[in-house]
C-alpha cells in the first residue's frame, strides 16, 4: 500500500505537471544555492516548480527547512543572470499541514468575485467580462484561476514579460495586452486589458482560447 502510495503521489509531483513553457525551463536548468550536490536533482526541480507554481511542497522533516511550514530559498533560475530569493509552502508533519490548510483555505476565500478592487486594485471591467466571470462560476476551479492570476498581474504591477502578460497588436485607439492562464493543462485562458497612462486598467474581454480567429473577435471587442 505505501508503495502504491509513493508512485501514485511520484507520478502527479508537481515536476511532471503541465506547467507554462518558461516554469519548465526555469525547473530543469537551476542551481540552487546552499543544497549539497548529493541532494536529487529531482527534489530541487519539485521546490523551484512549486515555488513558481504557487504549490504545496511535500517533504520529511529530515532537516530543519523542511520542518517550517514556509522557507525561503536563494537559486538562480534558467533565464536570470543573478541569484534571488525564492519561498516555498511545505507540509511535512501534521503541524505544518494544520498552518498550510488554514492560510490555504483563508486565500480561497480571497478569491471571490465580490473581492475584486482588492484582487484587481481597482480595475475596471467590462459587461462581457462581468458576464463571463460569472459564467466560469460553473467550471469548478476556473474562477478562482482566473483571479488568482488577476491578482499575480497586479502584483507585478502588469508588467508584461511575454508570459503572464503579453502584449497584442493594438486596436485603432489602444494598445491590448493579456493574462494568460493555464487551464486543465492547456494555456487557454485570456483576460485581455488596456492601461491608460495614469495606469489604470480596463479589462475588455475575457475567454477560453479557442482557435487562432479568436483574437479577431477579442480585439474588435476591446476597441468596441
Amino acid at each position: 500500500t505505501i508503495l502504491f502510495f509513493l508512485t501514485a503521489l511520484d507520478q502527479r509531483a508537481p515536476v511532471y505537471a503541465d506547467s507554462s513553457p518558461g516554469i519548465i525551463e526555469a525547473s530543469r536548468n537551476h542551481i540552487v544555492e546552499g543544497f549539497e550536490d548529493e541532494t536529487p536533482e529531482d527534489a530541487t526541480m519539485a521546490l523551484v516548480t512549486c515555488s513558481l507554481e504557487g504549490g504545496v511542497l511535500l517533504s520529511l522533516p529530515s532537516e530543519p527547512n523542511w520542518k517550517n511550514h514556509r522557507f525561503q530559498f536563494s537559486a538562480i533560475l534558467a533565464g536570470k543572470e543573478e541569484l534571488a530569493t525564492y519561498e516555498c509552502i511545505n507540509v511535512s508533519n501534521d503541524s505544518t499541514a494544520n498552518t498550510v490548510a488554514a492560510q490555504l483555505a483563508a486565500e480561497m476565500k480571497e478569491l471571490v468575485l465580490e473581492n475584486w478592487n482588492y484582487i484587481t486594485g481597482g480595475a475596471n471591467k467590462s459587461e462581457q467580462v462581468e458576464d463571463w466571470l460569472k459564467n466560469t462560476l460553473d467550471s469548478p476551479g476556473l474562477t478562482q484561476l482566473v483571479l488568482r492570476t488577476l491578482k499575480a498581474a497586479r502584483d507585478s504591477d502588469y508588467y508584461c514579460d511575454g508570459e503572464l502578460i503579453k502584449k497584442l497588436k493594438g486596436t485603432k485607439k489602444k494598445t491590448v495586452y493579456e493574462v494568460r492562464a493555464y487551464y486543465k493543462g492547456s494555456n487557454n485562458v485570456r483576460v485581455l486589458f488596456t492601461r491608460e497612462t495614469d495606469g489604470q486598467v480596463t479589462y475588455s474581454y475575457g475567454g477560453q482560447k479557442t482557435s487562432p480567429n479568436w483574437y479577431t473577435h477579442a480585439i474588435g471587442q476591446v476597441d468596441k
